[in-house]
């Protein structure tokens, strides 16, 4: 055993040396590096994805998510995530059915499309079917992009989405943010180890010289500890006050298998590992893989229809969720527009118009789309006390013509009876 471990330093030993002279006469500083690693990450720019990838986690631990993803991003504002999962027994790999007999599958189709100013579409159904019987629109497209598309699972962890951060490895590694760069040994391979410390807790970043500065792996060991409402939060470790009791929750995903596309490397496989640590325990809490199976950079997305809008027609009450947070449902198709015939302090003209963007066919040529009523809640204050206003002066409105018009009446037949006794006379 120890003539294998001395056999392995002398061969890393060989390979530094080898290398030596080059990395000598490069001498990269900090800045050359984080250059490197940002452009090395610009494939993501202008690309066509698919993938499939695992899933496991605790709550869940009887069964594994399968999953088949498609990640279209044109680098001009439109994104596209598709993905169909279904679960299986993890120890039998048998399909997980439901009371119907089913296997349980979702579907799930989301769009950010520059188009339509921004609007970010979040559509889901039934997987058996693939048909969408669920929607969400966005306003504020930016956000919902980030968060349901660009940090979406496996696609996420292409990306390099870090978990409990408001970000992505490559948005945290900056000259003034690094504390150390050294040189070490991954796989076998010489590797850079960035070290920089977050809110969150301690980052280490891999890169790989070999490969353009590509990332091969990540780590985030955090603490765990609670914020004013008792709620666990990640936080940064203090080194003074760890001991075998501190409890630790570790975050880590390697990138292997690389392959040159554009003269950029690719990722091939991504691992995915977070679990607790308290001492020499260890418990695992999720586990995620992903594989990339196809990678276009700079496709013609137009010829591939990667952002034509889905067929929305079976949605029965579409939900729209403006950028203040109020939701507004019951919405109606006509002519296979999505219209909101809502008062023009909710919906303006040019709000109305984004809406026209959406299109849809009814499944049944001989059918119209459904009719839907309108239905708007979560409003703000003045908008609530607007509404209330106007409905009590519709109620007087009504309630004066009421009375006018009973007004009216009284009066004719006193008249009428007037003119009938002065005859009589």
């Amino acid at each position: 055993m120890q003539q294998k471990n001395n056999k392995a330093r002398l061969s890393f030993l060989a390979l530094i040396l080898a290398l030596s002279p080059l990395l000598a006469a490069e001498s990269p500083d900090v800045e050359t590096i984080l250059q490197a690693f940002n452009d090395s990450l610009k494939w993501q720019d202008d690309v066509s994805l698919r993938l499939t990838g695992t899933e496991w986690y605790f709550l869940t631990s009887d069964t594994v998510r399968h999953a088949e993803y498609v990640y279209h991003h044109d680098g001009k504002g439109r994104l596209r995530k598709i993905y169909d999962w279904h679960h299986v027994h993890k120890d039998t790999g048998e399909i997980v059915r439901g009371d119907d007999g089913q296997p349980r599958k979702l579907f799930s189709d989301g769009l950010c499309v520059d188009e339509a100013e921004g609007f970010c579409f979040s559509g889901m159904g039934d997987g058996n079917s693939k048909v969408i019987e669920t929607l969400y629109i966005h306003e504020d497209g930016a956000d919902c992009a980030d968060r349901s598309i660009r940090r979406f699972s496996a696609i996420g962890l292409v990306l390099g989405r870090l978990p409990g951060t408001p970000g992505f490895v490559q948005n945290f590694l900056t000259a003034d943010s690094v504390g150390s760069i050294e040189m070490e040994e991954m796989d076998g391979r010489p590797s850079y180890r960035v070290e920089v410390d977050l809110p969150e807790g301690s980052l280490s970043v891999w890169l790989s010289p070999e490969e353009g500065y590509a990332m091969q792996k990540w780590r985030l060991v955090s603490g765990m500890g609670e914020d004013p409402e008792g709620i666990k939060v990640l936080q940064a470790l203090d080194p003074d006050a760890m001991d075998e009791n501190t409890e630790k929750h570790v975050f880590e995903c390697s990138y292997t298998n690389f392959q040159k596309v554009d003269n950029f490397h690719v990722p091939g496989e991504i691992k995915y590992t977070a679990w607790n640590e308290v001492g020499d325990k260890k418990e695992l809490e999720r586990e995620e893989t992903a594989k990339i199976t196809s990678v276009e950079l700079s496709p013609d997305f137009d010829a591939l229809g990667a952002f034509d809008f889905p067929d929305y027609s079976q949605v029965s009450s579409p939900r729209f969720i403006k950028k203040d947070g109020t939701g507004l449902s019951g919405f109606k198709w006509e002519d296979g527009k999505l219209v909101a015939p809502m008062d023009e302090d909710f919906v303006d003209s040019k709000l109305q118009e984004r809406f026209n963007l959406i299109t849809t066919g009814p499944s049944d040529e001989t059918k119209e789309p459904a009719k839907l009523s309108l239905h708007v809640d979560n409003l703000d204050t003045g908008a609530s006390v607007r509404i209330e206003k106007e409905k009590r002066l519709l109620i007087l409105t009504v309630a004066g013509l009421i009375v006018l018009t009973s007004g009216w009446v009284v009066y004719k037949v006193i008249k009428k009876k007037s003119q009938h006794s002065g005859k009589a006379s």
